[in-house]
């Protein structure tokens, strides 16, 4: 048991040893990356950004790994609070494809959970996009500046606040959603039964 702690505390020890090492290899792009190396803070822009984000999810298969690499890049200032929120968007909605993946062949309890995250997922991001514009300017008449000097916890606030949103919106709802993801799956296997 001992050994199975440490070997636990040690892999989560690694994760804080990668994000210091990831924010010193960023701090020396200094002056190379900047915030007018991405897109602009449009709200075409934003949704470029997005779409970074859901890239970077697809490769990594991990949103965590992108929202560190985002936490490091604002700290640096290699990218702005504003293009940092908008790819964290993006990473969260990335990391569907893995459940989408993960259910491909599976039981239909399998396809309901992937689906139903999918959906989750989407309306979360689309419920965090118009926040974009809302959070900055909130946070500054509560905290003016807050941004400014800790884009990073900003982040942090950012992403927390969009998902706790996104939980407290769904939950009353939640037999309802159930019931929809029910009937979607079922359609889905009976067209494809009927056209196997």
């Amino acid at each position: 048991r001992i050994r199975h702690a440490g070997i636990a505390l040690a892999g989560f020890s690694l994760i804080f040893v990668g994000l210091g090492m990831m924010q010193g290899g960023m701090a020396g792009l200094e002056g190379m990356v900047t915030p007018e190396s991405f897109p602009p803070d449009t709200w075409g822009g934003r949704l470029l950004l997005v779409g970074i984000g859901i890239l970077i999810t697809l490769v990594t298969q991990s949103s965590s790994a992108g929202v560190a690499m985002a936490i490091t890049a604002v700290s640096v200032g290699a990218i702005s609070f504003p293009q940092a929120a908008a790819m964290v968007i993006g990473f969260d909605v990335g990391t569907t494809v893995t459940a989408l993946l993960a259910t491909i062949g599976g039981s239909v309890s399998a396809r309901r959970t992937g689906f139903s995250h999918v959906i989750y997922n989407l309306m979360t991001g689309v419920g965090a996009y118009f926040l974009l514009t809302i959070y900055p300017w909130a946070v500054d008449k509560l905290l003016p500046g807050a941004i400014q000097s800790d884009p990073e916890l900003a982040l942090v606030g950012f992403h927390t606040l969009f998902n706790s949103l996104g939980v407290i919106a769904v939950l009353p709802a939640a037999h309802a959603f159930a019931r929809l993801i029910i009937r979607a799956i079922f359609r889905l296997t009976r067209s494809a039964s009927r056209s196997a």
